[in-house]
């Protein structure tokens, strides 16, 4: 991260990354499979962010964004999921990738996506009342197997969020950098 850049690029840069994250999330409402995968792009955006100009300024994205969500998306479970797991991830997932332990690594990344999985299952139930009954497959409840699917699924997203960060500092870093004229 460079200190050269300028308190106004900064929030221009924030600023500027904290709208395409909420306009990724506000479309979310128009495709099915818009429901996950919205908020899981809108949070890989966020990365960038800390990538850049630090955590300090990827939390203040992240904040940003998951309150305009809030307040502005019609598809107030997939704010919800955003605001529980991919908006934050991919900004804390920077640091526990440089966790040294690859055990210590594992169990870091399993708890937070156990504990956002859990949570929003209880906010999503309890406060935006959806009800369980929707977690059903054929008159069985399903929110433990959802759970297993769902850690599954967590470390294929994990690997495809690894994948482009490596693919962003080797390909577009540099051009941002110069874009607002930082030394690469």
């Amino acid at each position: 991260m460079c200190k050269t850049l300028f308190k106004s690029a900064k929030i221009a840069f924030c600023g500027s990354m904290t709208a395409l994250s909420v306009a990724i999330m506000l479309i979310s409402g128009f495709f099915a499979a818009g429901f996950y995968s919205f908020p899981a792009l809108s949070g890989v955006i966020l990365s960038i962010v800390v990538l850049e100009i630090g955590l300090k300024w990827g939390l203040l994205s992240f904040f940003s964004t998951s309150f305009l969500s809030l307040l502005l998306v019609p598809n107030k479970e997939s704010s919800v999921i955003f605001t529980m797991f991919f908006g934050y991830y991919p900004i804390i997932k920077v640091y526990i990738d440089g966790v040294k332990s690859k055990i210590l690594k594992i169990f870091y990344k399993i708890l937070v996506f156990n504990v956002a999985s859990v949570l929003e299952f209880f906010i999503s139930t309890k406060i935006l009342i959806i009800p369980e009954e929707s977690y059903n497959l054929f008159g069985i409840s399903t929110p433990l197997f959802l759970l297993f699917i769902g850690n599954v699924v967590f470390w294929i997203y994990d690997r495809a969020v690894s994948n482009l960060i490596i693919a962003y500092l080797s390909k577009y870093s540099k051009k941002v950098k110069s874009l607002m004229h930082l030394s690469a």
